[in-house]
């Protein structure tokens, strides 16, 4: 059960554009937020007088904030030497409320997951709901209702994998990941949040966030205009690039939008591996493994009625 739910973890890591411990190298620093570092050539002295802004979500109290989020995938195939494009589209739509925010300003909350669409057929026909407690860095520290979430999107990943091993969305799975703890599931979650830095920035600084599982990714503070801060992100590993941008409230605390693409080598391991947990007898020449995949995941904040 625990080798079958990391390789289902995985794949929603994959899902979620990174791929445990391929994607982007490895880091040393394991699940921290490293100190921000200017890349501006200025004197110390010179540096001092640049404006700092305090990057740090702040949980809004009592106000739903709703997102929509598109997932949009493109495998690449080489099917008798030519170059064959098959894309695909998710689009889901979620909510958070935070509740209360304690005295180390960590937000203690809820996250629903409305509805959703892969390819134009319903997911999540029923609403879920996950508690959570999230850090002002952004930091998943603790979750409750997570599995139920990772259940309905391993339906997602059988229609997906389907794609490579043809039939594998007919096939009864014996796993039912309710029974696993919600915090199994937090790296999943925790890709979709943007990591902020851990002291306030001047534009042109960089901070990283990784761990032994998914390496290092970098973010650079580009600018600030009004209360919007411009955030961009970039990683590159041995089996692909994800590189990003986002845009931040610094006054609300909040995200505003954020755009990430991955463009990957590793799909077909990932599936092959979750083919042998599964114990599936699939010869290699019945997989249609894409020599790339390139995901994007955009989130944007819906305008409030």
């Amino acid at each position: 059960m625990k080798r079958l739910c990391a390789a289902v973890l995985a794949f929603l890591l994959l899902f979620a554009l990174v791929v445990k411990g391929e994607t982007v190298q490895e880091s040393s620093s394991e699940g921290a937020v490293q100190e921000p570092v200017s890349t501006d050539m200025a004197t110390s002295g010179e540096q001092g007088k640049k404006e700092l802004y305090d990057l740090s979500y702040k949980f809004p109290q009592g106000k739903e904030l709703f997102y929509r989020m598109d997932f949009d995938r493109e495998d690449e195939f080489n099917i008798g030497g030519k170059n064959v494009k098959i894309a695909k589209k998710t689009l889901l739509y979620i909510s958070q409320l935070f509740e209360s925010v304690d005295g180390d300003g960590n937000g203690s909350g809820k996250l629903f997951y409305l509805q959703g669409w892969q390819d134009g057929q319903r997911i999540f026909p029923q609403q879920k709901v996950v508690t959570l407690k999230v850090s002002p860095g952004g930091d998943v520290l603790e979750t409750a209702g997570l599995q139920e979430v990772a259940a309905e999107f391993l339906k997602v990943i059988q229609r997906t994998i389907a794609d490579y091993i043809p039939g594998f969305d007919r096939l009864p799975l014996k796993i039912d990941l309710t029974k696993a703890p919600s915090n199994t599931f937090n790296p999943f979650l925790q890709s979709f949040i943007l990591p902020l830095p851990a002291r306030p920035v001047a534009t042109g600084e960089k901070w990283t966030r990784g761990d032994k599982n998914i390496g290092n990714v970098e973010f650079t503070l580009q600018k600030v205009e009004g209360n919007n801060a411009y955030i961009e992100m970039y990683a590159e590993g041995r089996n692909g690039i994800v590189k990003g941008d986002a845009v931040f409230d610094v006054a609300e605390g909040i995200v505003i939008s954020q755009k990430v693409r991955t463009d990957t080598d590793a799909t077909g391991r990932v599936v092959e591996r979750i083919a042998k947990e599964i114990e599936i007898p699939v010869e290699n020449n019945k997989l249609n493994i894409p020599e790339k995949t390139h995901m994007t995941i955009t989130m944007v904040l819906m305008p409030s009625e």
